[in-house]
């Protein structure tokens, strides 16, 4: 599936690249959610999602597929739309930190925030990013300055 630039560039958030797997929905805490976003099962584990968390934990759902404003609103009372986490779905992600260089090809990375990596926080156990790939062409680094790694999740370690 070929992204236009407008798509493909986003300041924030995890944008698929080829098929992503087919959306569910959770209900979601009392937050704002932006497409691309990162989604976790809350801490409490009362069965909604949120983008609270700022790393990857065995509690993560998968990427917002759509937004929903509910900060405002009862935890639980509306639905997200998600990709639900799977290995085969490639990402093209902001990174938040430093600009991206070819060494981090191989890497294993940690969110930054909800919708961007940091190259500062690789992934020894647990859900990691993959970089497969970076791009920090023109069009590229309009779209965020330190430019965007492509990649997929995986399970690094023991973790399953």
């Amino acid at each position: 599936m070929a992204l236009g630039t407008q798509t493909r560039y986003l300041a924030r958030g995890f944008v698929p690249i080829n098929e992503p797997p087919r959306t569910k929905t959770i209900p979601v805490a009392a937050v704002t959610v932006v497409r691309g976003d990162a989604l976790h099962r809350d801490v409490a584990d009362l069965g909604w999602a949120t983008n609270a968390d700022v790393v990857f934990t065995a509690r993560f759902l998968g990427i917002a597929a759509s937004p929903i404003a509910n900060a405002a609103g009862v935890a639980g009372a509306v639905n997200v739309e998600y990709y639900p986490l799977e290995f085969g779905t490639s990402y093209i992600v902001p990174v938040a930190n430093a600009l991206i260089t070819q060494p981090a090809v191989g890497t294993y990375v940690n969110l930054s925030a909800v919708g961007t990596i940091s190259l500062a926080v690789v992934v020894a156990e647990g859900i990691g990013f993959f970089i497969e790939e970076i791009d920090v062409s023109a069009a590229a680094l309009i779209g965020n300055a330190f430019g965007y790694a492509i990649g997929r999740f995986r399970v690094v370690g023991q973790q399953a």
